[in-house]
C-alpha cells in the first residue's frame, strides 16, 4: 500500500508478485505432505471417518493454496480504493453458487458433488476477483503468470512428484510422517530456488546467506 501511494510501481508490482509466491511456497511444506498422505493424517486425528472426508481435505488444501496466491492481490486492490465491483459482484456469484450447489447435493445427495460444486464455483468468483483486480490496478495478467502462477505451479509439480517418491520409502506411522517432512522439506527448498523464484530474488536470498553465515558462523 505504501509503495503504491509513494508512486513506486515496479517496487509495488514485485512485492506483490513475491508475496503471491512465499505465502504459496510456505503452505507447500505442509499441504503437499497433507495431500500424499492424507487418509493417514485424517484417521490419526479423527479415527474413524467417512470416506469422502479424505477427497474433502484435499479439495479444502486446494482452496487454501488459492486463497493464499490471491490475499496480495486483494491487498493491491485495497491500495488503490477502487474495492467496490472486486467485492460487491462476486459476493453477489457467492450468493448464487450458494443456492446452486444446494440444488444439486439435494438432488445428487452425493457430499463428493457438493465439494466438486463449491470448488468449481469458487474457482469461478476467484477469475472475477482476478479481472477485476487487473482492471483498478497495476498488475499485469502476463506478469502475474510468468511470474506466478507458472513458478508456483511448477513447484508444485515437482514438489508432488518428491513427496510422492519419498512416501514410498517411509512407513505410514508417527516417524515415518516426520521423516517425511524432514526430507520433503530440505528437498523442496532446493526446488523452489532453482525454479521457485527468479534472478534477483536468488541474488537477494544468496546474500541474506552470506551475511548470515559470517554473522553467526
Amino acid at each position: 500500500i505504501k509503495t503504491y501511494a509513494n508512486g513506486e510501481i515496479e517496487t509495488h508490482k514485485k512485492l506483490v508478485y513475491s508475496a503471491c509466491k512465499l505465502q504459496i511456497y510456505m503452505l507447500y511444506l505442509v499441504f503437499i505432505p497433507f495431500v500424499i498422505r492424507a487418509e493417514y493424517i485424517i484417521n490419526l486425528w479423527l479415527g474413524n471417518v467417512p470416506s469422502y472426508m479424505v477427497e474433502y481435505g484435499r479439495i479444502t488444501v486446494f482452496m487454501c493454496i488459492v486463497y493464499a496466491l490471491f490475499e496480495p492481490i486483494r491487498t493491491a486492490v485495497n491500495a488503490t480504493g477502487k474495492i467496490v465491483k472486486f467485492t460487491l459482484v462476486p459476493d453477489v456469484f457467492y450468493l448464487i453458487s450458494l443456492l446452486a450447489t444446494y440444488l444439486l447435493t439435494l438432488w445428487t445427495h452425493n457430499p463428493i458433488v457438493f465439494i466438486i460444486s463449491v470448488v468449481a464455483f469458487d474457482m469461478l468468483a476467484w477469475g472475477i476477483r482476478i479481472y477485476y483486480a487487473l482492471d483498478v490496478t497495476v498488475l499485469e495478467f502476463k506478469d502475474l503468470f510468468v511470474k506466478v502462477i507458472f513458478p508456483s505451479v511448477s513447484v508444485a509439480v515437482f514438489g508432488f512428484l518428491v513427496c510422492f517418491l519419498l512416501a514410498k520409502f517411509t512407513s505410514e506411522s508417527i516417524i515415518g510422517l516426520l521423516l517425511l517432512l524432514v526430507c520433503f522439506t530440505l528437498m523442496l527448498v532446493v526446488i523452489i530456488y532453482i525454479v521457485g523464484i527468479n534472478k534477483n530474488e536468488r541474488i537477494i536470498i544468496n546474500t541474506i546467506a552470506r551475511n548470515a553465515i559470517k554473522r553467526y558462523v
